[in-house]
């Protein structure tokens, strides 16, 4: 079975609904989940996760960029950042991978 490390989640977000069917159609279990509610996460939350990854994927509507947190790290933190000023929800990292958002695509790297 695989996992992964971190799920970041917002109850009622559509989003994160079809994030964690993705999980669990898959067999995909999760080591640890963070309600966004009751921890957010803000831009120097996510720096300091930045430096435990390697490759970070964001969606951007239903487009998927992949950017490299070593140098992308400014365009990294203007894009996960939502409006209310914390981490987009959801938000999963498993090893050195953190993707923000959900598409299928990206999921599926997992």
């Amino acid at each position: 079975m695989k996992n992964v490390d971190w799920l970041y989640r917002r109850n009622s977000c559509t989003s994160c609904k079809r994030a964690e069917d993705f999980l669990e159609s898959h067999k995909i279990a999760v080591e640890n989940t963070v309600d966004c509610k009751k921890h957010p996460l803000k831009p120097d939350d996510l720096i300091e996760r930045l430096s435990s990854v390697e490759r970070v994927l964001i969606t951007k509507g239903r487009k998927l960029l992949e950017l490299d947190p070593s140098s992308d790290r400014e365009e990294i933190v203007s894009i996960a950042i939502g409006r209310s000023g914390n981490l987009r929800a959801p938000s999963l990292q498993k090893g050195g991978l953190l993707i923000v958002g959900f598409l299928e695509e990206a999921y599926q790297q997992i």
